[in-house]
């Protein structure tokens, strides 16, 4: 059935209340969201940071830290390491937003992100995870671009040899 025609169909249904949860893709959901009349309510849920900023900007940002910090304290790498990782690398994201915002400290906040997307990318790569490791080195690269000319320094505190060819090269 095409949008129009599920749109006009729910038209006539009265408000409606939609939940979407634990979506990792927006392009998973489009069709449907395509589909709903422009008076629907719509609640997503999701563990990504990057899909939380395409959806809506900043929206609680500066209270997601401590939120993924809780969450490490369940998501422990012995017992969740996929889990914990997908955090690490969400925190990065958020961090380097929060880097940009008036009256932040910047340079703590970005050395923290790349610190977050440094170990997400180390821990899938070790795993085997390709699909998550594309997914930190992406974060590793909105981190080297926020930070600018402040990257090389940045990296060099992380203590962790030259940053790889990829993320020096771009």
């Amino acid at each position: 059935m095409a949008p129009d025609a599920v749109r006009a169909l729910l038209t006539w249904h009265g408000p409606l209340l939609v939940v979407l949860d634990d979506v990792w893709e927006l392009k998973a959901i489009q069709p449907l969201l395509d589909a709903l009349p422009s008076d629907a309510c719509v609640l997503i849920t999701t563990r990504s940071a990057q899909l939380a900023r395409k959806l809506r900007g900043k929206v609680r940002m500066l209270e997601a830290p401590a939120g993924y910090d809780e969450a490490l304290r369940y998501y422990r790498p012995e017992v969740a390491i996929s889990e914990s990782t997908d955090t690490q690398n969400n925190t990065a994201v958020v961090l380097c937003d929060i880097s940009t915002l008036p009256g932040e400290n910047r340079r703590a906040r970005l050395l923290e992100a790349l610190r977050c997307a440094h170990t997400a990318l180390s821990v899938f790569e070790q795993i085997g995870h390709v699909l998550h490791s594309q997914v930190a080195a992406d974060t590793l690269r909105q981190v080297r671009e926020e930070a600018g000319e402040l990257f090389p320094e940045l990296w060099a505190e992380l203590n962790v040899g030259e940053p790889p060819e990829w993320l020096r090269g771009e």
